[in-house]
This record gives C-alpha cells, structure tokens and sequence, in this order.
C-alpha cells in the first residue's frame, strides 16, 4: 500500500450503520423499523447512511433516499426506498395507505441527482461504482414479488427483515450482477460527507478577526454613546456590565475629559494591576491613578 493509498484509507469513516444510536428524525414508523433491523443485519465491512439528501449546484433540485448502503468489496451503492402502511397495486398504480405513489420512479430519480452530485464533488466516471434500486414494505408481508420490471426480485417485505443480511447480499448480486472497477475509495467519503454526521458552529481565522473587529466597532459606538451622555454635573454615574464590555476604557475616557477641562481627577480601582495599567496608559498631571487598597495605604502614611 503506497502512502497515498494509506491516508486515504485512514480518512474512510468506520463501517457501519450511520446515525449510530437512533434513526435521523422522521415520522416514519417504517424508516425506523427498517434502521432497527440494519443494526443487526448489516453485513459486517459495509455502510448505511440513514435519510441521505442531495441538492445539485446547478439546477437546486433536491432528492432524498431512505437508506443509501454502500458495498465497498464490489464495489457497489444500493438505495432503498421504504414505504410504509398498506402497498397494494391497483391498474398498473402503486398506491400506500390508498394514495397513490411511485417508488420506482422517485427511486430512480434520485438516483440520477446523486450521480449528478458526485461528479459535483469532482468524482469521475471511474470513481463511481454502479447503483442498484430496491423496496423495503416493512408493514407487508408477502412470498410473491410484483411483476413490474425494476421491482420484481428487488422488493422485500415484513417477513425478510429477521435475514436482512443475507437478502442484501442477494439484492446486490440481482441488481449489479456485473460490477466493473472502481478508482480509489474516494466515494465512500463523498457519501459520508454528503449525509453530513457533525457539525459545530466555528469561523476561520480570517471571518473571525473580522467578526471582532465589527463587534469592536459596534461596542466603541455604545462606549461613545455613554460617555456623551455623561453630563459634567453628574456627581455619581453607574457603569455596569460583564467583564470585556469597556467599563475600564469608559472610565479612562471620562478620566481624561474631566482633565483636559482643569478637573484634578482621581481615579481608582480595585486591583494593583489596572492600577499600574492606568498609570502606563494614562498620561495627564491632572490625573492620579492608583488602587483603593494602594491609595488608602498613602493616605494611612501621609497622616
């Protein structure tokens, strides 16, 4: 294994069903069922990806498929679609629970966006393995498939859910009877990335300096904003706020105006080390800065 093929190796997600604790929400009792069964019966070495979606950049139009199950020994991709309640066809219509639906047509439809959407993500021909279509009615049972080309031999009911391992080993055999080759693995990853499995707010370096320098900005108008309302005649001002809000820059502005116009201002605070800050950042005769604890200490000697 060249060290390419390694680090690409090591990137891969773990096997498995994906979410790994409980399905994606849905109001789907069939979904979950399905998911249930995966848990246990899928083939050790593969993946399934629970309610994958796909929105091509091009035209936006957006597909959803139940489970997404991916073979990587074959290599293959099987779609599930699952329908839940009553399935019955009626003159040549699927209908569930008596309105009418599609599944092969949604099926296949959503095959061609996600085919779509992985040469979107800059996967070639070579790159992609084929995709296989088959129907899970998980509330059915049945021992005789529908003679509709497409879902006859690929549709499973209520009854195969306790052997779904070996019925998907079968399913990918009837509906990819003859896999070609496939480049690199890379596809694996692209599925994963597309069903998405975490998330958390953060902004790079550069959005994130900008962000401070907006909200900096904001806060120096709020800052402004407070020391002209300040009228001179005040004689007491209540400044409150969290630590980082400007109380200390506030208070250092107010101290120099007061200065600038004859006042001899004193100004303290409550620990050494704003006290030696104000020193070094505040430059004017008119102004003494200093601790309480420092200042009291003075006045304790001078007396």
């Amino acid at each position: 294994m060249t060290k390419n093929e390694k680090n690409n190796y090591l990137s891969l997600p773990s096997p498995g069903l994906w979410p790994r604790e409980n399905p994606r929400p849905t109001d789907s009792y069939a979904e979950s069922t399905v998911y249930n069964s995966l848990i246990d019966k899928l083939p050790e070495g593969w993946y399934a990806w629970h309610s994958l979606s796909v929105h091509k950049e091009d035209t936006g139009g957006f597909g959803e498929n139940d489970f997404v199950i991916a073979v990587p020994n074959r290599p293959a991709i099987l779609l599930m679609e699952v329908k839940g309640g009553y399935i019955e066809q009626r003159d040549g219509i699927w209908y569930q629970n008596n309105k009418p639906i599609s599944p092969l047509d949604q099926a296949h439809s959503f095959r061609r966006k996600l085919i779509d959407r992985l040469k979107e993500k800059n996967l070639v021909k070579a790159e992609i393995p084929q995709i296989g279509l088959f129907f899970c009615f998980p509330d059915s049972a049945f021992s005789i498939q529908p003679t509709q080309d497409g879902m006859n031999g690929t549709t499973i009911g209520r009854e195969c859910l306790p052997y779904l391992d070996k019925i998907l080993r079968d399913i990918v055999k009837r509906t990819i009877p003859n896999p070609g080759p496939v480049r690199g693995n890379e596809w694996i990853k692209v599925l994963h990335e597309l069903w998405g499995e975490s998330w958390v707010p953060e902004l790079d370096l550069c959005r994130r300096i900008k962000y401070d320098e907006s909200k900096r900005l904001k806060l120096d108008e709020v800052q402004l904003e407070i020391i002209d309302n300040i009228d001179e005649t005040n004689e007491r001002v209540l400044i409150k706020g969290p630590a980082g809000t400007g109380k200390t820059l506030i208070a250092r502005e107010l101290a120099l105006r007061r200065a600038k116009l004859g006042y001899r201002v004193l100004l303290l605070c409550f620990t050494d080390a704003l006290g030696i800050f104000f020193k070094e950042y505040i430059d004017h005769p008119n102004i003494k800065a200093s601790s309480i604890r420092r200042f009291a200490l003075e006045l304790l000697g001078k007396s």
